[in-house]
């Protein structure tokens, strides 16, 4: 099997675990297979199910994941925590047509200021639906 990129999270100064979530949603567009390998945090690939909802073709193998290209599609998701859910938005904006709702976005408020915001000044189609009630 052909591997294009083999990523492997550790601790600071090398590939941050914290980048391994949004990693795992680029990777879905490389042109290869790819391995992301996180030797931090054994559990820490929580958005994974909701990138198979949107069509990734991605499995968990131990400490690792394997990744095919993949196109995503528009979906319902929900953030299960802040960094997962920034790999979710990413996703989104990758989707080539429809809309991705995601749900969970307490989780990104926590770490991100005016996210909707500056990915729209960065040219994305984005928004939030303001709470009801």
């Amino acid at each position: 099997m052909y591997y294009l990129i083999n990523v492997k999270a550790l601790i600071y100064p090398v590939f941050v675990t914290d980048l391994q979530p949004p990693m795992a949603t680029l990777l879905t567009q490389a042109s290869g297979v790819s391995i992301l390998a996180d030797y931090v945090y054994s559990n820490w690939f929580q958005q994974i199910p909701e990138l198979v909802h949107m069509g990734v073709k991605i499995r968990i193998e131990g400490r690792s994941v394997i990744i095919e290209p993949s196109e995503l599609n528009a979906a319902k998701v929900e953030a299960p925590d802040l960094r997962a859910g920034v790999a979710l938005v990413i996703a989104g904006l990758v989707v080539p047509e429809g809309v991705t709702e995601l749900s969970g976005v307490e989780y990104i408020d926590r770490g991100y200021d005016h996210l909707v915001a500056n990915l729209r000044n960065l040219g994305a189609e984005i928004w939030r639906h303001a709470e009801e009630g």
